[in-house]
């Protein structure tokens, strides 16, 4: 009897999707906007220590619905300066994917997009950029993807390579995500896991695997909000030999009309102890108008092993202001 009942709400869930209505292709079915912003990072014990790359950006989207097909593209146009990049203007099409929503999630195929961990592994970050994370794979190429939720649970999994070349780049690596959560309306908590293939810069190694695993969450108390981020990897750097790490932060925030006021507080142990760190960031961010925000976040980055000119304590800051259209 409860096999029956199952496949009876299954069936009427896909049969509800089938029949919402697909109509011919029109210009009512794109919604287009985007975001335009200035910016930069800073860094004082760096060469060369300003940026501009990820925070000076004309942003541009365009998202596609029709009965339960969906889409969405955006091409982002930099300015790259500093730190070894080029002084220029470039264009890049950041993410691009076709799916079909199915009331309970959405199956989407992505020349380019996020893969379904990117969406929660950062959960706990109640930061503006400097948040510590799980060294996930993020956005990535021929991303195939299920995620969605009901009735308070979230899931996700996906598919992912790491270039886009399919005939020229020997370093291609293949790789799978996914995640499992509770979304309440107080707390939110998610577990996930990533597996991908092994390279070093010039090769792959054959029959390894790295791996990541990571807990994140965030619980909103009303006047403040708390979050953590919780994980460890294990990197591959050459035939059965690997070097793992383990990190967390914690983070609270308080919103005072327009302006949220942040801070955290994470540390990372790695094998090896050059990598090693612990770091405190304070950041602000204030909506000055439906349009139109500014937001700053100041980072202390102290190495567990300081070497001369090249581990130090450092200061890095982040500051934008942007439009959205």
């Amino acid at each position: 009897m409860q096999k029956t009942i199952l496949a009876a709400v299954v069936a009427s869930v896909f049969a509800g999707q089938a029949m919402a209505e697909i109509k011919p292709l029109s210009a009512d079915q794109f919604t287009i906007g985007g975001e335009a912003t200035v910016g930069g990072y800073y860094n004082d014990n760096a060469d060369q220590k300003f940026k501009t790359d990820g925070a000076t950006v004309l942003q541009l989207e365009t998202s596609y619905k029709n009965g339960g097909i969906v889409g969405y593209v955006e091409v982002d146009i930099k300015a790259e300066y500093g730190a070894g990049m080029d002084e220029d203007v470039v264009s890049d099409l950041d993410k691009a994917w076709i799916g079909y929503d199915f009331g309970f999630g959405t199956l989407s195929y992505g020349l380019e997009n996020d893969t379904a961990l990117d969406a929660v592994d950062g959960a706990g970050d109640m930061t503006y950029e400097f948040g510590m994370s799980a060294p996930d794979a993020s956005d990535q190429f021929d991303v195939v993807k299920f995620q969605g939720g009901v009735s308070g649970f979230a899931y996700g999994v996906s598919y992912f390579e790491t270039d886009e070349d399919k005939k020229k780049n020997e370093l291609k690596r293949k790789g799978y995500n996914g995640y499992v959560g509770f979304e309440g309306d107080m707390f939110n908590v998610y577990a996930g896991y990533e597996e991908k293939e092994s390279a070093t810069e010039t090769a792959m190694i054959k029959g390894e695997k790295d791996s990541v695993t990571t807990v994140s969450g965030n619980i909103d108390l009303g006047a403040v909000q708390l979050g953590a981020n919780v994980w460890k990897a294990e990197d591959f750097i050459a035939p059965n030999k690997s070097e793992e790490q383990d990190g967390y932060y914690i983070s609270a925030a308080s919103t005072f009309n327009t302006l949220t006021l942040s801070t955290g507080y994470g540390e990372l142990d790695h094998d090896n102890k050059e990598k090693s760190y612990k770091q405190i960031n304070v950041a602000g961010f204030l909506q000055m108008s439906s349009n139109t925000f500014v937001g700053v976040d100041v980072a202390y980055n102290m190495p567990e092993v300081e070497i001369k000119n090249t581990q130090e304590d450092e200061t890095r800051v982040f500051l934008k202001a942007g439009y959205t259209f």
